[in-house]
């Protein structure tokens, strides 16, 4: 399914750092074939336990752990984390953030959590629909993407993105 504008992300700031150009996001897809709003977790738009009364700044969507994610557009792989044992404290035991170049020149960043990259590094360029990883086990409740798109080029804080 090819989307023209993502109405169902939560859109936030991300950095004021210039980005690079690399091949224009034009059309986008979603993360995982069959993607809907399930609303698996029923957060709504509250987090819960050290996130309680926050924004949940994604959308989940529950899928088995080896599902394959895939990039919703052109851009650049600009952080992964894979971190099995939560070591970081960080709350995601895998991350890939990758970098779009809009038509107009504005970037976003989209975000894929609980995500391990299976086929990409940092510094990579992926095409639309390019698998770039796979879904991790989620310790902390079902196993699911936290999928997030951020205005702004990648700031290099992975902080900022929840």
């Amino acid at each position: 399914m090819i989307l023209g504008v993502f109405y169902f992300c939560v859109i936030c700031f991300c950095s004021t750092d210039i980005g690079f150009t690399y091949p224009i996001a034009e059309n986008f897809v979603f993360p995982i074939d069959g993607y809907t709003d399930d609303g698996c977790l029923n957060w709504g738009n509250f987090g819960y336990g050290q996130y309680a009364g926050q924004k949940h700044l994604a959308d989940d969507y529950c899928v088995h752990v080896g599902t394959d994610v895939q990039t919703i557009s052109n851009g650049r792989v600009k952080y992964t984390l894979y971190d099995p044992t939560n070591a970081t404290n960080m709350g995601w035991y895998g991350l890939i953030i990758i970098e779009h170049t809009l038509p107009n020149g504005d970037y976003i960043c989209s975000l894929y959590g609980h995500a391990r990259a299976t086929e990409v590094s940092v510094g990579d360029e992926v095409v639309i629909n390019q698998k770039i990883g796979e879904i991790i086990e989620y310790p902390d409740s079902s196993n699911h993407i936290h999928f997030g798109i951020y205005n702004g080029v990648f700031g290099g804080h992975t902080e900022y993105y929840r």
